[in-house]
């Protein structure tokens, strides 16, 4: 499950600038959602971000303190998507627990494919 990555596509996602939402400035793009691990059981976290434009940015290894104008927009976009209590971020919990529970999900494939290995086995075993 540690595994798990979601490729969630936003659009028209407002920054906050001052402590206010700026609709002058709207984020475009697709974030890279991962398990946040075995402790934190169906939670993720937003790993990378890529614009619309072409920028690709990885989360910093120090996600507490932006040192660069890139950091700090990767920041206030992951805070946006991780947040459930605002829309976008409803949308990325609601994607997220979507892929979680087909990942949890059996293989219709893996019951099949136990069935031929265990005949091809048994076949050649008695043979």
């Amino acid at each position: 499950m540690d595994k798990l990555v979601v490729d969630f596509s936003f659009d028209e996602l407002p920054v906050m600038v001052c402590g206010t939402y700026d609709m002058s400035l709207l984020a475009y793009g697709h974030a890279e959602l991962k398990s946040a691990g075995a402790d934190y059981k169906d939670e993720f976290f937003v790993s990378v971000i890529k614009l619309d434009s072409g920028a690709y940015m990885e989360r910093p290894l120090n996600s507490s303190v932006a040192r660069t104008f890139e950091q700090d927009l990767f920041k206030r976009i992951a805070d946006e998507i991780e947040n459930p209590k605002c829309p976008i971020g409803r949308s990325a919990a609601e994607a997220w627990a979507e892929a979680l529970e087909q990942s949890q999900q059996p293989d219709p494939d893996d019951e099949r494919d136990r069935r031929r290995d265990d005949a091809a086995y048994f076949s050649h075993a008695f043979a």
